[in-house]
């Protein structure tokens, strides 16, 4: 579908990219008119799933990066390239609605829908600090309904996220098995997901980055650690003494200095 024409978009046939089998999975036409309308040269998928993203972007000649739980990658706190991409895809578990793992770090097994928002909140900023400048971070979600109450979550992205929402995209459902659950009338049943496109990369100073760094951890690690742990962070790309800026930043800020090399934060402190 032409997205410069709508922003209403079906797509009954998924495609031939990627497994169809995957429970959740994406339509490849949808990442294929994504990629046709905002032209990116590299695209990551931090939870690719099934691969339908990875599938596109090969026919296409887009270069790509993709990683998923499955394969050992915790979108929220495993390190990425130490690169940007023109346009980031990101499709996480509606909250609960399909367990996909029993691991912890699996969004869909949060315990409480502000746990699972919170969670959302943070990947989105860290996703956007790998933006180049002008690329587009585009999430893929849908709403919930829990025992009655209805959860819709790309609203609360859409007002969180509003000075940088540049569009929003309603994706018709087809084959939607939750809705074939018999409700007695009583719910009009939930048949559209909800694309959202967020323009523009996320800035951070070497403070606030350092201290999250110390922080994720453990509130206390080694300069090599802290080396190791930013050395694929994209802000490094633009700093080649990278390394003699941390020093500056901890020496500079309320970090305790334990002995020599070794740096921890106590939390409470600003």
């Amino acid at each position: 579908m032409d997205l410069s024409k709508t922003n209403i978009v079906s797509y009954p046939d998924r495609g031939a990219w990627g497994n169809p089998k995957y429970r959740g999975n994406t339509s490849g036409w949808l990442i294929r008119d994504l990629i046709e309308f905002f032209r990116p040269r590299s695209v990551l998928d931090p939870m690719e799933g099934s691969g339908t993203t990875r599938d596109v972007c090969r026919e296409l000649g887009v270069e790509y990066d993709g990683f998923d739980l499955k394969g050992g990658f915790d979108a929220l706190t495993s390190q990425l390239p130490p690169k940007r991409w023109d346009m980031i895809f990101l499709h996480p578990p509606y909250w609960d609605i399909i367990r996909y793992s029993d691991d912890p770090r699996d969004l869909s097994n949060c315990g409480s829908f502000g746990e699972f928002m919170l969670k959302l909140f943070t990947l989105i900023d860290r996703l956007r600090e790998y933006l180049t400048e002008g690329g587009v971070l585009v999430l893929q979600i849908g709403d919930v309904r829990k025992n009655g109450e209805y959860f819709p979550l790309g609203a609360y992205v859409a007002v969180f996220h509003r000075k940088e929402l540049k569009a929003k995209i309603i994706k018709v459902q087809h084959n939607v098995t939750s809705n074939s659950r018999i409700y007695g009338g009583r719910f009009i049943p939930i048949m559209h997901e909800e694309i959202y496109v967020l323009k523009g990369g996320k800035k951070i100073t070497w403070k606030e980055l350092v201290i999250r760094t110390l922080k994720e951890l453990g509130g206390e690690a080694s300069l090599a650690e802290l080396y190791a742990a930013l050395s694929n962070h994209p802000k490094r790309l633009e700093n080649p003494t990278f390394q003699a800026t941390i020093r500056r930043t901890l020496q500079e800020s309320e970090a305790e200095r334990v002995r020599p090399g070794l740096w921890a934060w106590i939390e409470g402190r600003r």
